[in-house]
This record gives C-alpha cells, sequence and structure tokens, in this order.
C-alpha cells in the first residue's frame, strides 16, 4: 500500500480523517472559553470543562 504514490496518499487521507474525527473535531469548539477568551484548560473525558481552569501563556501559545 505505501510502496506506490496511490497508496501513500491514500493512507495520508485516512490519518487526516481520523485526525479531524478523532481529535480536532472533538476539541473544537469544546475547549473554546466563552466567558474570558483563550482556550479552557481542565477537561473531563467527555470535553466537558471540569476543574479550575489555570490558564499560562504558554498553554494558550500551543
Amino acid at each position: 500500500m505505501l510502496r506506490d504514490k496511490s497508496g501513500r496518499l491514500e493512507f495520508a487521507a485516512e490519518l487526516e480523517a481520523m485526525l479531524f474525527r478523532d481529535a480536532l473535531d472533538a476539541h473544537w469548539p469544546a475547549t473554546l472559553d466563552k466567558e474570558c477568551g483563550g482556550f479552557l484548560t481542565d477537561l473531563d473525558r467527555r470535553w466537558r470543562p471540569n476543574g479550575e481552569h489555570k490558564k499560562s501563556l504558554e498553554f494558550q501559545t500551543r
């Protein structure tokens, strides 16, 4: 599958779809802090706000 260009392109498309489906779509906009701006830092396993949300410049820029 990865030996030819079409196989690599297909694999890359699958990886990108998984990234969006399993990570980015869950992360955004769940982490957006609509009250204070920036991003929430503490979420539970279901991407719900949980905890104090201590923000730092380092975290916000990541």
